[in-house]
C-alpha cells in the first residue's frame, strides 16, 4: 500500500448561513449555526491506505475524496502557486467548512 502519499487536511474556516446569505436560513433550531464536527485549526492525517481519518465527517470526506485521491497518487494542482496543495470545501450549503489539503514530505 505504501505508494500513496500521506496528506494533511487542515480545517481553515467554518462559515454560517449568515456569512454566506446575509441572514440565517429557516432551519430546525436543533442544528447549530456553525458545523459542530470540526474546529478551526484542527488537523487530520490521511495515511497511505487512503482511508478517511477517524473523526472526519463522512459528508465532508465525500466532497474532498477527489482531491485527496489526486494528491495521493502524485497529482498536482498547477493553477496553485503551491501545486502540492489545494483549498477545498464541504458542500453543506448552510454550514460549509473550508479545508487546506496538502502533501506531506517523504
Amino acid at each position: 500500500m505504501g505508494f500513496r502519499k500521506k496528506l494533511k487536511i487542515t480545517v481553515v474556516k467554518k462559515l454560517s448561513a449568515e456569512d454566506i446569505y446575509g441572514k440565517n436560513l429557516p432551519v430546525t433550531p436543533k442544528y447549530p449555526h456553525l458545523c459542530d464536527r470540526f474546529t478551526e485549526g484542527q488537523e487530520f492525517i490521511v495515511g497511505d491506505t487512503g482511508a478517511m481519518p477517524q473523526g472526519f465527517c463522512p459528508w465532508a470526506w465525500d466532497d474532498l475524496a477527489r482531491v485527496v485521491l489526486h494528491l495521493q497518487f502524485g497529482g498536482e494542482f498547477v493553477f496553485n502557486e503551491e501545486s502540492n496543495m489545494i483549498a477545498a470545501c464541504c458542500t453543506d450549503g448552510i454550514r460549509p467548512v473550508m479545508f487546506k489539503v496538502e502533501k506531506l514530505e517523504g
